[in-house]
């Protein structure tokens, strides 16, 4: 019965053994876009968001909580390998409370198409109603930042290294992601690869990863409510810090968790007539604090849909 025993530990480690990569191999980190892929995958947001306005004494405490379907199907895939992605958002609603009032935000539903390298780069987004596109080049200016709605919608996110990885190695890669017509912000990723494991009886690489990007004012579901005839001017970021799991057979994230912090600061000129009505002198500034948590998960049965 003992050697019986040791027979069957030793088939279960030579399995395991041959199911990962080997150490000393490393491990290509890349999507594997195949054309009429679809996917379905959900996320869950919870965030809180501190704001200081003008003529406000106290500052405004904002809660929002809600969650959002995507469907993404790779409607091309050129010879290097670089999809076209149809991303689809559902509409939904948020709850949002702000100093003890409480009420519904909604979230359009938007489509919008990207084109996406097989390490994750961005490197165009067009809306689907407008037709508009963005393209990344190195040309283009440089926005202010992200609002929420295009963390969600622009796809940002972790672009993996050329070079094969080891446990416990580490990357940074800095890009540029289109988010408007001739316009891009710059990007920041640290990545590091945790460990090979199985979830589900998917071979997955657990991933860590920090991304900075600037951060503009909106709110998901909100367009700037920022007057065009006030100048202003903010500066801040953000911070994305999140846990992935990469099934790298099928090259495609199954699992991610993690959370977005920021912090921003905002001049303002006076608006029009504010010399008449007395308040020139008035501090025009505005600060933000924001925390959101976000998990997403990929939808049971999304593969052979």
């Amino acid at each position: 019965m003992r050697n019986r025993n040791y027979r069957v530990v030793g088939v279960v480690g030579i399995v395991l053994t041959l199911s990962f990569p080997r150490a000393s191999q490393g491990l290509k980190l890349r999507y594997q876009w195949k054309t009429g892929l679809q996917t379905t995958c959900r996320s869950s947001v919870a965030a809180a968001a501190m704001v200081q306005m003008p003529f406000m004494e106290e500052s405004l405490k904002m809660q929002m909580r809600g969650a959002l379907t995507f469907h993404q199907k790779v409607t091309k895939v050129d010879t290097d390998g670089i999809a076209e992605i149809e991303n689809r958002i559902e509409p939904s609603t948020f709850s949002m409370s702000a100093n003890g009032g409480n009420e519904k935000m909604p979230f359009p539903g938007e489509t919008t198409v990207l084109r996406m390298s097989p390490r994750g780069k961005v490197l165009s987004i067009s809306n689907v109603a407008s037709g508009e596109e963005s393209e990344e080049t190195e040309e283009s200016p440089h926005a202010k930042g992200l609002d929420a709605n295009q963390v969600f919608r622009n796809g940002a996110g972790l672009v993996f290294p050329e070079e094969d990885l080891k446990p416990g190695q580490t990357w940074t890669e800095e890009c540029t992601l289109p988010v408007g017509p001739e316009q891009s912000v710059k990007i920041k990723c640290n990545g590091k690869l945790i460990d090979l494991v199985e979830v589900q009886g998917m071979k997955c690489a657990k991933l860590e990863a920090t991304i900075v990007f600037p951060l503009a004012l909106d709110f998901p579901g909100e367009r700037s409510s920022m007057p065009s005839d006030v100048a202003a001017d903010s500066q801040g970021y953000t911070r994305l810090t999140s846990t992935i799991y990469f099934d790298y057979e099928q090259g495609i994230v199954v699992f991610s968790e993690g959370s977005i912090t920021g912090a921003m600061q905002y001049s303002m000129s006076p608006p029009p007539g504010a010399v008449e009505a007395g308040v020139e002198g008035t501090d025009m500034s505005m600060s933000m604090k924001l925390k959101m948590n976000v998990k997403t998960t990929l939808q049971k049965g999304a593969r052979t849909r």
